[in-house]
């Protein structure tokens, strides 16, 4: 056999082997280049919540409010938990709660006391509705130690002499009588008379401050402002101990929307339940 022939044919037994050696280096480059695409991909979005969550939530009075609470698009879901969103509208905020929608007058962060009052009383307390009473949900609100009742029986077909009332003119010449009351202390929700079956009594909470019951001045326009003030809820104060520990260490404060399970956002590392890990950045 010439050399030629003898060259040629080495030639073809060693592209093979080179070919798959190509071939293996490129798969392992490829494989490296989507590790590190996926591992920076992943440190993106940690990063990404971290900085979200730095954006505090803003609107009219409400100034620099953070976790628990979120809402907007400056201050998604994951910043907060559940039960503490409130929506912005024509500069004033409200919330939910069991359904029932409140404005937001004030949030006290150092103290954990969020003030609220009740939507559909605020303006005016002369409504044709049906007033509902209100329940918090106590699994994250709760009563401030300065909050009594104050009792509005709306719809009595007869007088009820001895309680005040006001007079509402609805319009069309029909008018409406609102009989009230101070309760006190808050527990006693029994009503401590009898009342006509048409009658239908509403506990309104206020500030025991906001009112004095005994002055024979107390009117409709003392009612109304006395509503309009609010009263006071104490939240949870597991979730302040727990963001107050992770911001410490340098976190922002979140939860995992699927378990709504408290999550620390770190700087360049991955959240954890508690708080921020030094020297675990990636």
């Amino acid at each position: 056999m010439d050399s030629s022939s003898s060259s040629s044919s080495l030639s073809s037994m060693l592209l093979p082997s080179i070919l798959k050696q190509l071939i293996t280096i490129l798969f392992i480059f490829s494989a490296i280049l989507s590790s590190i695409s996926h591992c920076s991909s992943s440190s993106e979005e940690e990063e990404e919540l971290y900085v979200v969550c730095g954006r505090p939530y803003d609107c009219g009075n409400l100034k620099n409010i953070s976790y628990p609470f979120w809402g907007t698009d400056f201050r998604p879901r994951y910043c907060g938990r559940q039960g503490f969103q409130i929506e912005c509208g024509n500069n004033e905020s409200f919330i939910e709660i069991n359904r029932q929608k409140f404005r937001v007058l004030g949030i006290n962060q150092t103290g954990n006391i969020m003030k609220i009052a009740r939507s559909d009383l605020y303006d005016t307390l002369c409504i044709q509705n049906d007033v509902v009473p209100i329940t918090l949900n106590y699994t994250h609100f709760d009563y401030a130690p300065n909050v009594g009742n104050l009792t509005l029986i709306y719809g009595c077909q007869k007088p009820l002499s001895s309680l005040h009332n006001l007079t509402c003119y609805l319009g069309n010449g029909a008018n409406q009588t609102i009989y009230y009351k101070a309760d006190d202390p808050f527990s006693n929700i029994e009503i401590p008379f009898e009342a006509p079956r048409s009658c239908k009594p509403i506990k309104v909470p206020v500030l025991r401050s906001s009112i004095d019951m005994n002055s024979p001045k107390v009117g409709r326009e003392e009612l109304e402002k006395a509503v309009e003030e609010g009263f006071d809820v104490d939240y949870n104060y597991q979730v302040a101990i727990l963001c107050k520990e992770c911001e410490g260490s340098g976190g922002r404060c979140g939860s995992n929307v699927s378990t709504d399970e408290f999550l620390c956002y770190c700087h360049k590392s991955k959240p954890y339940t508690v708080m921020c890990r030094p020297g675990e950045s990636k």
